[in-house]
């Protein structure tokens, strides 16, 4: 074997190592990646009967990491600040958008007109459409995050605003992690 050759073959190893070394760590790569659910934007609501609030635990060893306890569904819900105001909302991952309801997006003074309502989603009421709308900041805890690309969901289709990946993928990762979601900025 050449010095070149023992060289490559010593980088892809490393390169091998070090993808199984981040896989194994539980950290999300949030890049790119979207799941046929995502794609679609749709929209998962809550159960009817909702369960009460998860518990927020904020890590101090670090600035912007926020652990949340799952309720009784196995739900992470959590207090945020959207532009000011606070809201409940549930984390979803299988959520394209942050996506409000309709009464959470009157409570923040967004008011699509009709002909906005142009983007299909899926949600256990069946398919309809939301309207897409943009949010200055969306605070979790000690996480804030700017400028994010968010849904109203027409009256009715859900009954919890949700905290979908175009928040969260503007983390540094997320992870769940001994049963709570963690979150890092």
């Amino acid at each position: 074997m050449t010095q070149i050759s023992k060289i490559a073959f010593f980088l892809g190893l490393m390169a091998l190592l070090f993808a199984g070394a981040v896989q194994n760590s539980g950290w999300l790569a949030l890049g790119p990646r979207t799941s046929p659910r995502a794609q679609n934007g749709a929209a998962t609501p809550a159960p009817a009967d909702p369960a009460p609030p998860a518990t927020i635990h904020v890590s101090h060893a670090g600035f912007g990491v926020v652990e949340l306890e799952p309720d009784r569904n196995a739900q992470y819900q959590t207090d945020i600040e959207i532009d000011g105001t606070s809201l409940r909302a549930m984390v979803d991952t299988g959520a394209t958008f942050v996506t409000l309801t309709a009464e959470d997006a009157r409570h923040l003074n967004i008011e699509p007109p009709a002909s906005a309502y142009d983007i299909p989603v899926q949600t256990a009421n069946g398919a309809s459409k939301a309207a897409r709308v943009s949010l200055r900041e969306i605070r979790v805890n000690d996480i804030t995050i700017r400028d994010v690309d968010a849904l109203v969901a027409p009256p009715g289709a859900l009954n919890i605003t949700l905290l979908g990946m175009s928040f969260l993928k503007k983390l540094e990762g997320f992870q769940v992690a001994d049963g709570r979601f963690v979150m890092k900025q």
